[in-house]
């Protein structure tokens, strides 16, 4: 491989808001599935939604 075929890759002010874009919205997504699932297996289990708000209510 030539030295001087290498690739010259330039980020500029577009392409790394979008790049820190896609990382807020990942982080954002992956929360909001992590949320959604705790709610839902809550309310399959009422007698756990009872325990956790109990538990909610004690702290401080």
């Amino acid at each position: 491989m030539n030295p001087h075929d290498e690739q010259v890759y330039i980020i500029d002010r577009t392409n790394l808001k979008a790049i820190i874009l896609d990382m807020i919205s990942g982080a954002y997504d992956t929360s909001v599935a992590a949320i959604e699932w705790t709610f839902s297996e809550l309310l399959r289990y009422p007698r756990v939604m009872k325990h956790v708000q109990e538990e909610l209510e004690r702290s401080p």
